[in-house]
């Protein structure tokens, strides 16, 4: 009976003894993957924040580039508004060349001689509000290159920063 006493105490001595070595393995394990999560955190911190950054320069690089472009384009629409707007009043006029021996009329005048214009070639005036929309016209398609403009810069600032991170 001693025997098994002395069994009994051994085994429930080994027990306990396993219980706990498994209990210290447990907690280091759970120490050890506390620290793996931490610097995985940590890294990905760390790269939510350059991207971030990186984002913010991008940002800035475009709203750059937005300034530049809104600033041609607001100083090109008032040039074509007061140009349209002095069309529209015929404080300025507006010639087209003419051809043809049909438009020999009196709002028909001879060449002005300037630059890449032919000499030979009858000029008529446009009404007031054919001319103005004309400037419109042009005004509209001037802002359409602007604006295209603009966003080409900015599709070329991106091409340049993904090129750089690859």
């Amino acid at each position: 009976m001693l025997a098994v006493v002395i069994f009994a105490a051994g085994f429930g001595s080994a027990w306990a003894w396993r219980s706990a070595q498994a209990e210290a393995d447990l907690a280091s394990l759970g120490l050890d993957h506390e620290k793996e999560r931490g610097e995985i955190s940590q890294a990905v911190a760390a790269e939510l924040q350059r991207h971030a950054r990186d984002r913010q320069e991008l940002q800035a690089q475009y709203d750059g580039i937005d300034q530049q472009r809104y600033g041609e384009l607001r100083h090109a629409q008032e040039v074509n508004d007061q140009l349209a707007r002095d069309l529209a009043v015929a404080q300025r006029g507006m010639y087209a060349p003419v051809t043809g021996s049909g438009c020999a009329s009196s709002s028909v005048r001879a060449g002005s001689g300037g630059a890449g214009v032919d000499d030979a070639a009858g000029y008529a005036e446009l009404r007031p509000e054919a001319a103005a929309d004309l400037a419109r016209l042009a005004a509209d398609a001037n802002a359409c290159a602007i604006a295209l403009t603009g966003l080409q810069e900015r599709e070329q600032v991106r091409q340049r920063r993904q090129s750089v991170t690859q």
